[in-house]
């Protein structure tokens, strides 16, 4: 008999915990992509939200495993290195260049959200056409800087709701600003 991966299994439950939320009318779901790299033997889910009241913000969740954890998992039956990363993103495109006070604003209000030990990743990228500013693209990411293993798969249902909420604090921090 198949056992599915650590991967499959969160897969299956932010999937699940972001369509419901897109059925109770909180979100929308805006794009998903599940993709195998055969070249260096990975995986990787993507799942993209918007709220329905506002799509200025774009939040996703990503899980990922490589060949290591796979294997570990499937050849070896190694139940604790069974797992995969997950990282939660936050996109916002917007005409103007921000000013570093917002994007400091961005990221204490991540790091309430989801605690001190977590990385935020701040990456902003200036848009030019013809050799004139045209928008900026600034992308926060939630990372937890570890393998989180599948005895945490029960935890995933929270991570996709805190992941909603945290987006509607950034989009209630930017119509602030």
């Amino acid at each position: 008999m198949f056992d599915p991966t650590a991967y499959e299994n969160f897969k299956v439950i932010l999937e699940g915990s972001i369509y419901d939320a897109d059925f109770e009318g909180e979100i929308i779901v805006a794009n998903r992509a599940d993709i195998i790299d055969m070249a260096i033997l990975s995986r990787k889910y993507a799942i993209d939200f918007v709220l329905k009241d506002d799509s200025s913000i774009v939040g996703s969740i990503v899980i990922h495993a490589n060949l290591k954890q796979l294997a570990l998992e499937i050849l070896h039956n190694n139940e604790n290195d069974a797992g995969a990363y997950v990282e939660i993103i936050y996109r916002l495109d917007q005409k103007e260049e921000p000013k570093q006070e917002h994007l400091r604003l961005y990221e204490r209000l991540l790091h309430d959200d989801w605690g001190g030990k977590r990385n935020i990743l701040t990456d902003v990228r200036n848009s030019y056409q013809n050799g004139v500013y045209h928008s900026t693209t600034i992308q926060l990411m939630v990372s937890f800087n570890r393998l989180i293993p599948e005895t945490q798969a029960n935890d995933l249902y929270e991570l996709a709701v805190c992941a909603i909420q945290s987006l509607k604090h950034l989009i209630s921090q930017k119509n602030k600003l």
